[in-house]
Protein backbone atom coordinates (compact mmCIF):
# COMPACT_ATOMS: atom_id res chain seq x y z
CA UNK A 1 0.00 0.00 0.00
CA UNK A 2 2.84 2.40 0.75
CA UNK A 3 4.26 1.73 -2.69
CA UNK A 4 0.80 2.41 -4.12
CA UNK A 5 0.69 5.75 -2.30
CA UNK A 6 4.11 6.75 -3.58
CA UNK A 7 3.07 5.75 -7.10
CA UNK A 8 -0.14 7.78 -6.78
CA UNK A 9 1.83 10.84 -5.73
CA UNK A 10 4.27 10.44 -8.62
CA UNK A 11 1.47 9.93 -11.13
CA UNK A 12 -0.45 12.93 -9.78
CA UNK A 13 2.66 15.10 -10.06
CA UNK A 14 3.38 13.85 -13.56
CA UNK A 15 -0.17 14.47 -14.72
CA UNK A 16 -0.31 17.97 -13.30
CA UNK A 17 3.09 18.84 -14.71
CA UNK A 18 1.99 17.61 -18.11
CA UNK A 19 -1.22 19.63 -18.25
CA UNK A 20 -0.34 23.04 -16.84
CA UNK A 21 -0.14 26.66 -17.62
CA UNK A 22 0.96 30.18 -16.83
CA UNK A 23 3.87 32.43 -17.20
CA UNK A 24 3.98 36.18 -17.24
CA UNK A 25 4.80 36.25 -20.92
CA UNK A 26 2.28 38.13 -23.01
CA UNK A 27 2.20 35.78 -26.01
CA UNK A 28 1.16 32.59 -24.24
CA UNK A 29 2.65 29.16 -24.69
CA UNK A 30 4.30 26.51 -22.57
CA UNK A 31 6.37 27.35 -19.48
CA UNK A 32 8.37 25.52 -16.81
CA UNK A 33 9.44 26.95 -13.46
CA UNK A 34 11.80 25.13 -11.06
CA UNK A 35 11.36 26.59 -7.57
CA UNK A 36 12.55 26.57 -3.97
CA UNK A 37 10.68 27.84 -0.95
CA UNK A 38 9.02 26.76 2.25
CA UNK A 39 6.03 24.74 3.48
CA UNK A 40 4.27 26.37 6.45
CA UNK A 41 1.64 24.15 8.14
CA UNK A 42 -0.91 26.46 9.79
CA UNK A 43 -3.06 23.92 11.67
CA UNK A 44 -2.61 20.93 14.00
CA UNK A 45 -2.19 17.61 12.24
CA UNK A 46 -4.23 15.81 14.93
CA UNK A 47 -3.54 12.41 16.49
CA UNK A 48 -0.93 10.02 15.15
CA UNK A 49 0.28 6.62 16.39
CA UNK A 50 4.09 6.62 16.42
CA UNK A 51 6.30 3.58 16.97
CA UNK A 52 9.92 3.28 18.05
CA UNK A 53 9.81 5.87 20.86
CA UNK A 54 8.72 3.37 23.53
CA UNK A 55 8.23 -0.40 23.78
CA UNK A 56 4.67 -0.02 22.46
CA UNK A 57 3.28 2.45 19.94
CA UNK A 58 2.29 5.81 21.41
CA UNK A 59 -0.50 8.12 20.30
CA UNK A 60 0.69 11.70 19.93
CA UNK A 61 -1.23 14.91 19.34
CA UNK A 62 1.02 16.83 17.03
CA UNK A 63 1.76 19.06 14.09
CA UNK A 64 4.02 19.30 11.08
CA UNK A 65 6.97 21.70 11.29
CA UNK A 66 7.80 24.49 8.88
CA UNK A 67 10.46 23.30 6.45
CA UNK A 68 12.07 23.99 3.11
CA UNK A 69 10.49 22.80 -0.13
CA UNK A 70 11.49 22.33 -3.75
CA UNK A 71 9.70 21.38 -6.92
CA UNK A 72 8.56 22.66 -10.29
CA UNK A 73 5.59 24.20 -12.07
CA UNK A 74 4.60 23.55 -15.67
CA UNK A 75 1.87 25.49 -17.40
CA UNK A 76 0.20 26.70 -20.51
CA UNK A 77 -1.29 30.13 -21.18
CA UNK A 78 -4.32 30.15 -23.49
CA UNK A 79 -4.51 33.90 -23.99
CA UNK A 80 -3.37 37.18 -22.50
CA UNK A 81 -4.85 36.44 -19.04
CA UNK A 82 -6.12 32.86 -18.63
CA UNK A 83 -4.29 29.56 -18.32
CA UNK A 84 -3.70 26.33 -16.40
CA UNK A 85 -0.74 25.36 -14.26
CA UNK A 86 0.39 22.17 -12.56
CA UNK A 87 2.99 21.80 -9.83
CA UNK A 88 4.84 19.17 -7.81
CA UNK A 89 6.61 19.81 -4.48
CA UNK A 90 8.59 17.91 -1.84
CA UNK A 91 9.32 19.07 1.71
CA UNK A 92 11.25 17.52 4.62
CA UNK A 93 8.68 18.70 7.14
CA UNK A 94 9.01 16.75 10.44
CA UNK A 95 6.28 15.70 12.89
CA UNK A 96 6.40 17.39 16.33
CA UNK A 97 4.33 16.25 19.32
CA UNK A 98 2.35 18.85 21.27
CA UNK A 99 0.21 18.92 24.41
CA UNK A 100 2.32 16.37 26.30
CA UNK A 101 4.62 16.59 29.36
CA UNK A 102 7.51 15.98 26.96
CA UNK A 103 8.03 16.79 23.31
CA UNK A 104 9.36 14.67 20.48
CA UNK A 105 10.24 15.30 16.86
CA UNK A 106 10.11 12.44 14.36
CA UNK A 107 11.45 12.46 10.80
CA UNK A 108 8.76 12.91 8.18
CA UNK A 109 8.13 14.40 4.75
CA UNK A 110 5.31 15.97 2.75
CA UNK A 111 4.89 15.83 -1.01
CA UNK A 112 2.13 16.56 -3.43
CA UNK A 113 0.93 18.57 -6.37
CA UNK A 114 -1.64 21.08 -7.56
CA UNK A 115 -3.64 21.69 -10.71
CA UNK A 116 -4.87 25.29 -10.91
CA UNK A 117 -6.53 27.73 -13.24
CA UNK A 118 -5.13 31.25 -13.09
CA UNK A 119 -6.24 34.72 -14.04
CA UNK A 120 -3.88 37.67 -14.57
CA UNK A 121 -5.23 40.80 -12.87
CA UNK A 122 -2.87 43.25 -14.55
CA UNK A 123 -3.00 44.32 -18.19
CA UNK A 124 -0.48 43.36 -20.84
CA UNK A 125 2.79 45.23 -21.17
CA UNK A 126 3.33 46.13 -17.50
CA UNK A 127 6.28 43.76 -17.03
CA UNK A 128 5.15 43.11 -13.44
CA UNK A 129 2.02 40.99 -13.21
CA UNK A 130 -0.25 39.91 -10.36
CA UNK A 131 -2.10 36.60 -10.77
CA UNK A 132 -4.69 34.72 -8.72
CA UNK A 133 -5.14 30.94 -8.82
CA UNK A 134 -7.62 28.26 -7.71
CA UNK A 135 -7.83 24.52 -8.23
CA UNK A 136 -7.30 21.09 -6.68
CA UNK A 137 -4.42 19.75 -4.58
CA UNK A 138 -3.16 16.30 -3.61
CA UNK A 139 -0.91 15.76 -0.57
CA UNK A 140 0.83 12.72 0.95
CA UNK A 141 2.69 12.43 4.28
CA UNK A 142 5.56 9.95 4.58
CA UNK A 143 8.67 9.00 6.52
CA UNK A 144 9.24 7.22 9.85
CA UNK A 145 6.60 9.28 11.67
CA UNK A 146 3.86 7.80 9.48
CA UNK A 147 4.89 4.14 9.41
CA UNK A 148 1.87 3.18 11.56
CA UNK A 149 -0.59 5.49 9.80
CA UNK A 150 -2.84 4.34 7.01
CA UNK A 151 -1.69 4.67 3.41
CA UNK A 152 -3.47 7.57 1.80
CA UNK A 153 -3.30 10.30 -0.78
CA UNK A 154 -5.41 13.24 0.40
CA UNK A 155 -7.23 15.39 -2.14
CA UNK A 156 -8.45 18.91 -1.41
CA UNK A 157 -8.49 22.41 -2.82
CA UNK A 158 -6.04 25.26 -3.23
CA UNK A 159 -6.13 29.01 -3.77
CA UNK A 160 -3.18 31.29 -4.31
CA UNK A 161 -1.56 34.33 -5.83
CA UNK A 162 1.63 35.18 -7.64
CA UNK A 163 3.83 38.15 -8.50
CA UNK A 164 5.62 37.63 -11.80
CA UNK A 165 8.37 39.97 -13.02
CA UNK A 166 9.27 39.63 -16.71
CA UNK A 167 13.06 39.82 -17.18
CA UNK A 168 13.27 38.80 -20.86
CA UNK A 169 10.90 37.30 -23.41
CA UNK A 170 11.85 33.83 -22.14
CA UNK A 171 12.64 34.43 -18.43
CA UNK A 172 10.31 35.48 -15.62
CA UNK A 173 11.10 35.88 -11.91
CA UNK A 174 8.21 34.40 -9.93
CA UNK A 175 7.00 34.72 -6.34
CA UNK A 176 4.07 32.37 -5.69
CA UNK A 177 1.96 31.36 -2.70
CA UNK A 178 -0.58 28.53 -2.50
CA UNK A 179 -2.86 27.66 0.42
CA UNK A 180 -3.52 23.90 0.40
CA UNK A 181 -6.69 22.79 2.22
CA UNK A 182 -7.38 19.05 2.67
CA UNK A 183 -8.67 16.49 5.22
CA UNK A 184 -6.29 14.10 7.02
CA UNK A 185 -6.68 11.19 9.43
CA UNK A 186 -4.23 8.58 10.76
CA UNK A 187 -6.77 5.82 10.11
CA UNK A 188 -9.76 4.06 11.70
CA UNK A 189 -10.46 5.32 15.20
CA UNK A 190 -8.72 8.64 14.62
CA UNK A 191 -10.64 11.89 14.03
CA UNK A 192 -10.36 13.80 10.78
CA UNK A 193 -8.35 17.02 10.92
CA UNK A 194 -8.66 19.73 8.29
CA UNK A 195 -5.18 20.73 7.16
CA UNK A 196 -4.19 24.16 5.85
CA UNK A 197 -0.62 24.33 4.55
CA UNK A 198 0.94 27.41 2.97
CA UNK A 199 3.44 26.75 0.18
CA UNK A 200 5.56 29.83 -0.59
CA UNK A 201 8.05 29.65 -3.47
CA UNK A 202 10.46 31.64 -5.61
CA UNK A 203 11.60 30.50 -9.02
CA UNK A 204 12.66 31.51 -12.52
CA UNK A 205 10.25 30.55 -15.27
CA UNK A 206 11.35 29.54 -18.76
CA UNK A 207 8.77 30.29 -21.45
CA UNK A 208 8.48 28.50 -24.81
CA UNK A 209 6.28 30.89 -26.76
CA UNK A 210 4.09 29.82 -29.63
Amino acid sequence: MRHARRLAVILFGALTLGVGGAEAQQHGGLSITPFVGGLVPTSSLGQLRVGGLTATPTVFEGEMKTAGALGARVGYRFGSRWGLEGSYFYSTSDFRSTGLPFSATVDASVQGGTLEAFYQLTTEGTGTDLLITAGVAGVSHGGPAFQLARDQFDVGGTIGAGLHIVMTQQLTLRFDGDLLVYPWSAGPGFPNALQTDLLMTIGVGFSFNR
